[in-house]
Order: structure tokens, then C-alpha cells, then sequence
């Protein structure tokens, strides 16, 4: 997938058989720091086909008269939704000095149909696992939808946020006062509360739905912890002298992978056991990302 001025197309390879555990980065030159946009829930099948195209979006969007100011405009950061019906896909377009001036979320149905536009967003667009909602960080917050573009409501102020596994809950990164770390919320607003506050985030959740794992600074350098919903036993399972963030679990729970560079010797994905051990390198990923608005997403295919 990828972005092209009038010319995009969102193109989906259809996955259906499952393979090894696979960790997929994505560094977007856009900011959305979002997870594989091909891979995620994709339904059964082999094929390759069109879902839509530029010119289609375009038609529907409520900036389009901001359109002609965009030295750039195409599709990226297409997602399914969990249960395969329904993709996801971004409208991005820039200026010519880079600005973003337009940046929308679009639904559509597995075939193309029912294509619609659901909300203005910036960042962190995230289906819901019953595949009806999507969260998205917009310029002044968090906000929930309906995938229909109905309902549109916000939440608590925060940034990254992350469904837990039946979608009962949304942990995100916030600070209140003086006080930072992660908070989680329930999807109607209510039930709002801290988790941590060593100031972490880039939380996600493990399978069970029990534990929040995360990065938090210790001596300036990003480490990764764990702690469990209600705020008890935290703990720090890497201590290193580089930079370890953005931690996520297997879909079995049975490992953590992470983003690393390694005590300063070159970024790359890691894994380890639940309790910080086991630590293995499993593929160097190059030049520093840009980390802070990154997500690694994990999945069996």
C-alpha cells in the first residue's frame, strides 16, 4: 500500500492460511505508527483485487474543495477489521512543504462496497475487536465511532490507545496534573482511571486481558515493564543501556516482542520470555525509526 499523488490504489492480498508467529513493523512516513496494513484478520482465500481507489475517496470526502492544495493526496494504512468483513483505509494529502492538510478514515466493505467516510482523524486509528467501533487519537483527543461514521463521541484526553482483547477497556497513554503513565477507560467513558504513573506508555495488553506491558524511561533510556490491570505487581523485565520500547505479546502470550537498539548498536525486533529472559534478536530493522508514533503488531498466518 502506498501513496501516490491521484493514483493510489488500495490493493489486498487475501491470506488464509495460518503460518509461524510473525512480527510486522511498519514505519510510516506519516505518523500513524500503525500495525501491517495488509495482514491484519484478512479473510480466507488467495486472491489479490482493487478495493477502491483515490478518485473514490475523493468523492466523498468533506475537505475535498482543500484538495487542490495537496502536492500529495493518495490512500494508506489499510486495516481489516478483526472479523474480516469490512477494511479500513486513510486519506493522507500534503502540501508541498510536507504539511498535512487532509487526513481522513474511510470504511468499506471486503468487496469494495459500502464504501463511507467515518471521521477526521491524526493518528492511531484502531478497530475495535467486535469490528463495530474504531478509536482514533483526532488534533484535540481521543474519540470513538461507530464504523457506520455514527456516534462519534470522546474520550478521556490521551494519546496511543490500545483495545483490550475483548474491547471491554481502552488503555492509553495521559497524564493528569503533574502525575503521567497509563490510564485506562471504558468504551462509554465511564470506569475512568490511572494504571501507572512513572510516566510509560506505548502500552498494549496481554491475551488474557490481565496485564499491561509498556516502555518507561529509567536513567533516560526506555525500559520495558509489565504490571497487571489493577496496578499491582510491576515489573521491569529489560535493563539495558539503549533504548527498549514498544512492547507487544504473542497472540499465545507465550512471548514479548519488542523494538531494540540493542545497548546502542543498531535498532532491531527482539524477543523474550513473559519474565524477561530468553532474550533473542530476530531481525535488525536498520536506521532509528520514528519509535514515538510506531506499533508492532503481531499475528499468526
Amino acid at each position: 500500500v502506498g501513496l501516490r499523488h491521484l493514483e493510489t490504489r488500495i490493493v489486498v492480498d487475501v491470506v488464509g492460511q495460518r503460518h509461524a508467529d510473525r512480527v510486522v513493523q511498519q514505519h510510516d512516513h506519516q505518523h500513524d505508527g500503525e500495525d501491517d496494513p495488509q495482514r491484519a484478520a484478512a479473510p480466507a482465500g488467495g486472491d489479490v483485487r482493487l478495493l477502491c481507489r483515490t478518485a473514490d475517496i475523493e468523492a466523498l470526502s468533506p475537505t475535498r474543495a482543500m484538495h487542490g492544495d495537496c502536492a500529495t493526496l493518495g490512500l494508506t494504512n489499510c486495516k481489516w477489521s478483526p472479523d474480516g468483513a469490512r477494511v479500513m483505509v486513510v486519506l493522507v494529502g500534503n502540501d508541498a512543504n510536507g504539511s498535512q492538510l487532509v487526513k481522513e478514515i474511510y470504511i468499506a466493505n471486503a468487496d469494495g462496497s459500502d464504501l463511507h467516510f467515518v471521521m477526521t482523524f491524526a493518528h492511531h486509528h484502531i478497530w475495535h475487536p467486535n469490528s463495530r467501533q474504531v478509536i482514533g487519537n483526532c488534533a484535540d483527543g481521543l474519540y470513538i465511532v461507530n464504523a457506520d461514521g455514527s456516534n462519534r463521541r470522546q474520550l478521556p484526553q490521551g494519546i496511543r490507545p490500545a483495545w483490550s482483547p475483548k474491547g471491554g477497556l481502552i488503555a492509553f497513554d495521559s497524564c493528569r496534573d503533574t502525575s503521567c503513565g497509563i490510564f485506562v477507560v471504558q468504551p462509554n467513558g465511564q470506569g475512568f482511571r490511572q494504571v501507572t504513573s512513572d510516566g510509560g506508555g506505548k502500552v498494549s495488553w496481554s491475551p488474557d486481558g490481565k496485564r499491561l506491558i509498556y516502555s518507561a524511561e529509567v536513567g533516560g533510556n526506555p525500559e520495558i515493564f509489565v504490571v497487571n490491570l489493577d496496578g499491582s505487581g510491576r515489573k521491569q523485565l529489560t535493563q539495558n543501556t539503549g533504548n527498549d520500547t514498544l512492547p507487544v505479546y504473542s497472540p499465545d502470550g507465550l512471548k514479548i516482542f519488542f523494538l531494540s537498539d540493542q545497548n546502542g548498536k543498531a535498532w532491531a525486533i527482539r524477543s523474550m520470555n513473559p519474565d524477561g529472559s530468553d532474550v533473542q534478536t530476530l531481525r535488525k530493522v536498520g536506521v532509528p525509526p520514528r519509535w514515538q508514533f510506531s506499533r508492532l503488531w503481531v499475528g499468526w498466518w
